[in-house]
């Protein structure tokens, strides 16, 4: 049995689910001792057979961290280290949001998974650039999941966010909404000018998220 399995994880279910995943931020906010783990060999993944390219992007391995674990860009050196093939930032929104109400995360150990109704919190775009900006690299690619409710807000967080990553993912989130109304995303990603793209920015995807919504759950 594993360290985790026979200790931290014990521990960790103690916890809620939301204080748990603050408990694992937490651990990784500091890079060293993942570093030196990584360095000993510990999640180390490096085989030619799995190298591939994604949208003009080399991928050490086709197996990536996807948005909504580093929603503020604060873990990238950390999360490095564990030999995903890329780390996807994110979702970045324009303007710093508080997202729903606690309790947001609801645990499943029978199909080993959680529901996620966090409600896009964002410390905000200024925020996340300036932490791209002073990443220190490594040799895992960097995505970046922004959000928006307009086209206007997409686009420029686009530009703001493109020069510090290898590539961008725009989330068709969908905001709550009342019974019997609706989130156009297609006619909101149609209005994002893509003859506006500089010929030497990164890779651009589309991602659909499910909406936010706050599930009825017990606070216990």
């Amino acid at each position: 049995m594993s360290l985790y399995q026979s200790i931290a994880r014990p521990l960790l279910f103690r916890l809620s689910p939301d204080h748990s995943h603050a408990v694992a931020h937490a651990a990784l906010r500091i890079p060293a001792p993942w570093r030196a783990m990584s360095a000993l060999g510990r999640w180390r993944l490096d085989d030619p057979r799995l190298r591939v390219r994604f949208a003009g992007v080399d991928l050490p391995n086709p197996i990536g961290l996807a948005a909504g674990f580093d929603k503020n860009c604060e873990l990238m050196g950390a999360l490095a280290c564990f030999g995903f093939g890329f780390i996807t930032v994110g979702s970045i929104m324009p303007q710093p949001r508080y997202g729903n109400p606690f309790p947001r995360l609801v645990r499943y150990p029978e199909t080993q998974s959680l529901a996620d109704a966090m409600g896009v919190p964002s410390r905000g775009r200024d925020y996340c650039v300036r932490r791209l900006r002073a990443h220190r690299a490594t040799q895992t690619p960097v995505f970046a999941n922004i959000g928006g409710f307009t086209a206007a807000e997409i686009a420029d967080s686009f530009f703001a966010i493109e020069p510090y990553v290898d590539a961008v993912e725009i989330s068709l989130m969908c905001p709550n909404v009342q019974p019997g109304e609706q989130f156009d995303e297609i006619k909101l990603l149609s209005e994002v000018p893509p003859a506006s793209k500089p010929a030497a920015s990164p890779p651009l995807s589309v991602c659909q998220t499910t909406p936010p919504l706050r599930p009825t759950v017990s606070p216990n």
